[in-house]
């Protein structure tokens, strides 16, 4: 009589791995992904998140707040600086919100269009990437060379908040 259940054969883990490789390999064996990958993924994310609380205390913040929202087509029931707010981040692309209103602390992402905080800034401001991933995007390991010019150029990882 044949058993109708499947066997399924594992990977053998190394017995001699720290308890996070062990949670690695078991996870890789498995199909799955590294926790540093997931970890990486949750930092950009967290990062993320600041970069749109901080574009919100910029635009709250904002002179010509009243302004931009009327040109951009806001609805003029919407009262108070903080209703306005949530309906430019909700109506308007990062962007379009970098280029009317003067920006101190975040930036755009030249290639996925998120806002950051963090991040590569490339010939002295022209571009911006959120991350290593959209920077090779568009560039090589040696146009990324050629602009560091090791260190004497204007490309270079920053923070733009305090």
């Amino acid at each position: 009589m044949q058993s109708n259940t499947k066997s399924t054969r594992k990977a053998p883990i190394d017995q001699n791995l720290t308890k996070k490789n062990k949670k690695d390999q078991i996870n890789m064996a498995a199909g799955g992904r590294s926790s540093t990958f997931a970890s990486k993924k949750r930092m950009i994310h967290q990062r993320e998140r600041i970069a749109w609380y901080v574009l919100r205390g910029e635009l709250l913040d904002n002179g010509d707040l009243h302004r931009v929202f009327r040109s951009l087509g806001g609805n003029t029931n919407l009262r108070g600086r903080a209703a306005r707010t949530e309906w430019l981040i909700r109506h308007v692309t990062p962007q379009e919100l970098e280029q009317h209103f003067c920006l101190e602390h975040v930036r755009v992402c030249s290639h996925c269009g998120h806002p950051m905080c963090w991040g590569y800034c490339v010939d002295g401001g022209s571009e911006h990437y959120c991350s290593e991933e959209c920077l090779r995007q568009h560039y090589s390991e040696e146009e990324l060379r050629q602009l560091y010019a090791d260190g004497c150029g204007d490309t270079y990882y920053t923070s733009w908040i305090d």
